[in-house]
């Protein structure tokens, strides 16, 4: 099995097409995360969404949002799962999808997984502070699993209200915030091997 160049891959992820989202938009940042993925390989890759459920030895099940395949050069027909993906808009559930995909790396079953995604939305000062207690964790996965990559991926919002799109819905006004930015790092054996 050969290697995917996960760093260019990156940088053709196109987040500035989630800017003309509002709302959540977690549906359509998994949407742009299977884009992404096909649109690196035409030919070989597909994609499921949602993931197969996997077991934990304590008995939880969790369903991730995608499982990324790709032909098996030998048997054209046989798809191997290379990577598993998780969106996540809500601070309060990162680390459960954290552990979801934990769960994906460490199962025995995915022999062929070589990535692990994580891609979560920061709104604010405290989602920063947050997001680093997040990257070590990763960190510390990637002690365990040392033959995956971990990505992590993360998309801001803007900052401010002078930054914001009004929306009428009746004769009501609403204003919202959308994703401005997205960066990204590659983590493998407990460090930073890539980033944006």
């Amino acid at each position: 099995m050969t290697g995917l160049n996960l760093e260019k891959m990156l940088e053709q992820f196109e987040y500035d097409r989630l800017s003309r989202v509002r709302g959540e938009a977690h549906d359509a940042i998994v949407g742009e995360w299977i884009r992404w993925w096909l649109e690196a390989n035409l030919e070989s890759h597909i994609a499921f969404n949602p993931a197969k459920y996997v077991d934990t030895k304590e008995g939880k099940s969790y369903s991730a949002d995608i499982l990324f395949c790709r032909r098996n050069k030998e048997e054209f027909e046989l798809q191997e799962i290379v990577g598993v993906g998780e969106i996540e808009n809500k601070r309060k559930k990162w680390f459960q999808k954290l552990e979801s995909l934990k769960s994906y790396a460490l199962s025995g079953k995915y022999r062929d997984l070589q990535f692990t995604l994580l891609s979560v939305r920061i709104y604010s000062r405290k989602d920063k502070e947050l997001f680093s207690q997040l990257l070590e964790r990763i960190r510390e996965a990637s002690l365990v699993t040392p033959e995956i990559d971990w990505l992590l991926y993360h998309l801001s919002e803007t900052s401010g209200k002078q930054d914001v799109d009004l929306v009428a819905i009746g004769n009501d006004v609403y204003w919202h915030r959308f994703i401005s930015s997205g960066e990204w790092a590659i983590i493998k054996n407990g460090k930073v091997r890539a980033h944006s």
